[in-house]
């Protein structure tokens, strides 16, 4: 039994193999949380894969660009302008690929332009900023939970060889 946790924790110290299995649960929810037919929980699957780059540029911008480079250097008003402009971005881009790439393989006719996607920034934002970001906070929990974790670890490793050349010191002083 214990030999199967060393082989799961082994496989979860992989950070590329984190990153696949949780972009894999992230693509395989949308049909599984679809309550509609095989039709519907097929287009459910093909909008979120194609949905699929948009969020992960979000994630990977928001938690190893913006937070390192901004809000963690203290740098907060330029951390929220640029998360804005960028969450802007992503929303316009995101539903760009929704309407030329996802509805067109599902076959939808009507197409709005990518003029009025762009314009229509207050109901693409807020319309979509969910949709882009949901993952993103729940990777940005797991990935904080991760580092507690490590940072856990770190301090109990550290306790523990300071216990042992204090033991060996306390040897060395009664066995010179």
């Amino acid at each position: 039994m214990q030999e199967k946790f060393n082989i799961l924790d082994q496989l979860l110290q992989n950070r590329t193999l984190r990153h696949v299995i949780f972009w894999l649960a992230v693509l395989l929810i949308a049909p599984l949380t679809h309550d509609g037919g095989i039709e519907e929980m097929k287009g459910a699957f093909i909008i979120r894969l194609v949905a699929m780059p948009t969020k992960m540029l979000s994630v990977y911008l928001l938690i190893y660009y913006l937070i390192p480079k901004f809000y963690q250097k203290r740098r907060y008003s330029l951390f929220i302008v640029l998360f804005i402009v960028v969450s802007i971005l992503l929303t316009i881009l995101y539903r760009i690929n929704n309407v030329y790439i996802a509805e067109s393989i599902l076959g939808y006719q009507e197409k709005e332009s990518i003029l009025e996607i762009m314009t229509s920034v207050r109901w693409t934002y807020l319309g979509y900023f969910n949709r882009v970001y949901g993952f993103t906070w729940l990777f940005l929990i797991l990935k904080t939970i991760k580092d507690q974790a490590v940072k856990q670890r770190e301090i109990e490793r550290l306790e523990k060889e300071k216990t042992t050349a204090e033991l060996n010191f306390l040897k060395a002083q009664i066995h010179p």
